[in-house]
């Protein structure tokens, strides 16, 4: 299947969520500067884990709420919530008037709506996506993450410091945009044979709760918050280690720039970055045609290597050659992973189990946290074991995962006929 013949929502909602990761790069990371200079480090951390609290409860009321009431209202509603908050947050830092209290009660109520629509924003790709035509759209729409994220990283660098005002209301006009995509071009993908005129919390509870029981979901997530605390090196253990233990390098086609350890996570961001939008359509080619059990299972092997090759060494060249080798086994495994979410949950309870499946974005921090401490203890050697250990793990994970679905839909097949 050719791009020009996905599904409407697909390509509607690609370009939304681009739209609206470049500019959440843009600001959201530059944030903590903004709190620690206005209200002290300490005050900033509170308030950021507020902010990180408030965004993961609303993702589960976000989750139930797509579910009962339908994609696009939450979407287009919250949407349109989003565009009056950013630009309220955008009159709180114009040249006539400045609030910092304000600000963040506004960047906390972005956070918020933000969690709300997402479980919905990934639930309208399931809804018009089928099996054959997962695997690519979850690669374009990887490959446009990675792009947005460093378009919105560069723009944020660029303007933050002297055009916070500019840069928070082209945020705005740009959540505008994407209201009106929404109101024109995307189509309700989820009907119900009845709309309760009273949102239920006990049946939200409930409704989690069968999510919670679901055996083969919950092994599912533990592979992926594996997979993603590995990810999460990069910004935890990897960083505090090239800032220690990396020796200045001039780079080889100058004679007198050096880089420190930070500046050379700076570079392996970069090529990770540029390999993902360069390789995502060739990768994405080469894999079309393979056993979608296998190139996960070997994408899972190559990342946590790379990852493991990482940790290991501090040469400048290995870690360019480690960092190649992880985003290609990151191109592998990803876009399957993601779609195996479709394929594995309840059609009708879509959004809340994505709203439990973004805890493993909670996960993934806690196991980077963890190895931040651990690295303090164990030499980067055995870190590079336990790398390695994670990435067998999770294929195992895997494998219980595939072997557990494909005889629970033989059982499902027999009692049909």
């Amino acid at each position: 299947m050719r791009l020009r013949e996905l599904h409407i929502n697909i390509k509607i909602r690609i370009l939304i969520n681009f739209l609206q990761k470049v500019t959440q790069m843009a600001i959201f990371p530059f944030m903590a500067i903004y709190f620690s200079t206005q209200f002290g480090l300490k005050i900033s951390g509170i308030l950021m884990v507020i902010v990180i609290i408030a965004s993961l409860i609303s993702s589960f009321y976000g989750g139930y709420l797509s579910d009962v009431k339908g994609r696009k209202l939450v979407l287009f509603r919250g949407e349109l919530l989003r565009f009056f908050s950013v630009l309220l947050m955008a009159l709180c830092n114009s040249p006539v008037f400045s609030n910092a209290e304000l600000t963040f009660v506004t960047f906390l109520f972005t956070n918020i709506l933000i969690g709300l629509i997402t479980p919905a924003n990934e639930a309208i790709l399931m809804d018009v996506s089928t099996d054959k035509t997962r695997k690519m759209l979850y690669s374009i729409n990887y490959w446009s993450i990675n792009l947005s994220i460093a378009m919105g990283s560069l723009i944020g660098s660029l303007f933050y410091a002297d055009h916070f005002f500019e840069l928070l209301l082209a945020t705005a006009f740009t959540s505008l945009i994407c209201c009106a995509l929404i109101q024109v071009f995307i189509i309700e993908t989820h009907t119900f044979k009845s709309i309760p005129t009273k949102l239920s919390f006990r049946d939200l509870f409930y409704g989690y709760f069968d999510v919670l029981k679901d055996r083969i979901f919950l092994i599912y997530l533990l592979a992926g918050t594996l997979m993603l605390g590995l990810e999460f090196q990069l910004t935890n253990y990897i960083s505090v280690k090239l800032n220690t233990d990396f020796k200045p390098f001039v780079l080889p086609f100058s004679h007198e720039t050096k880089i420190d350890g930070i500046q050379m996570l700076g570079y392996l961001r970069i090529e990770n970055t540029i390999l993902v939008v360069v390789l995502g359509a060739i990768m994405l080619k080469m894999m079309n045609n393979q056993k979608e059990q296998y190139v996960l299972y070997i994408g899972s092997i190559i990342f946590a290597l790379g990852f493991s090759l990482l940790a290991w060494s501090n040469n400048f060249y290995v870690l360019l050659i480690a960092t190649f080798i992880f985003t290609i086994g990151e191109l592998m495994y990803v876009p399957i992973h993601q779609s195996l979410l479709a394929t594995l949950i309840d059609e009708k309870k879509r959004s809340q189990y994505i709203a439990v499946n973004a805890l493993r974005l909670r996960g993934a921090m806690l196991i980077g946290s963890f190895f931040i401490i651990l690295g303090d203890y164990v030499s980067s050697s055995i870190i590079s074991v336990l790398y390695a250990f994670i990435g067998g793990i999770s294929v195992g994970l895997y494998t219980i995962l595939y072997t557990n679905y494909q005889s629970k839909e033989k059982l499902n097949h027999k009692s049909v006929s």
